[in-house]
């Protein structure tokens, strides 16, 4: 968030905020499985995860009539899951590609399999996101497969395919976006990163491209919630 828009809200409602960050969903999960939500007033998070939330009896129910810019957004983003509307704000939405040194990688990249199958002189100068859900997900594209299989036997060639590209991967972790980082500098070549931050690396370095493969790809919305036993609802 713009830092000037919390010290608007700081000095507005005489309140001190204090920011926590986390680079995916499941270490932002672990934060809240240790207090049991407990200790948050507002959390962002991707849809996957909000109905577990809601059976947890974590998150508190969203007053329309508190938040009257509810009406600026398109009612698809609430309503994409339904189970959830009543309890999230829509912040952002996106999705997952590839971002690359066009001047290193001297092949186009178009595909998927080229992150997961590469070639030879991208051992060690690849970046994978340490999610599963996008790990694995993309891997499922990467061969063909839908994102939500629930075919075991596809699971099983994914497992192949990413232990097949461990020797490539330099890290499992996600990509800085500064220009100190990894792929700035030059140190990666190739790095599965989200849309927004694909975007402010290209303006960090001209020759670093931004890709969505042809097999399609991850769709994600982030959501602001409101917790259950925050003191500070209104």
């Amino acid at each position: 968030m713009d830092p000037a828009l919390i010290k608007s809200f700081e000095k507005k409602y005489n309140a001190q905020v204090k920011e926590f960050f986390f680079e995916t969903d499941e270490i932002k999960e672990g934060l809240l499985l240790e207090s049991k939500g407990k200790g948050y007033d507002v959390v962002l998070s991707s849809g996957i995860r909000i109905p577990h939330y809601i059976k947890q009896n974590w998150l508190a129910k969203i007053s329309q009539s508190q938040i009257p810019n509810l009406k600026h957004i398109d009612a698809q983003w609430r309503n994409i899951r339904p189970e959830i509307a009543d309890f999230v704000v829509p912040y952002l939405w996106g999705t997952c590609g590839i971002a690359c040194r066009k001047d290193l990688v001297k092949k186009e990249i178009t595909s998927w399999l080229e992150l997961y199958r590469p070639s030879e002189d991208l051992k060690g100068k690849i970046l994978m996101i340490n999610d599963s859900h996008e790990a694995v997900g993309l891997g499922l594209k990467a061969l063909g497969y839908s994102l939500n299989s629930e075919d075991k036997h596809q699971y099983d060639q994914v497992r192949d395919l990413l232990l097949q590209q461990k020797p490539y991967v330099y890290d499992y972790s996600y990509v800085a976006v500064n220009p100190q980082s990894s792929l700035v500098t030059g140190e990666i070549w190739m790095a599965m990163v989200y849309n927004g931050d694909g975007l402010m690396l290209q303006e960090l370095h001209p020759q670093i491209a931004f890709v969505i493969p042809r097999e399609g790809t991850s769709l994600w919305v982030d959501y602001l919630l409101i917790m259950e036993q925050s003191a500070n609802k209104e």
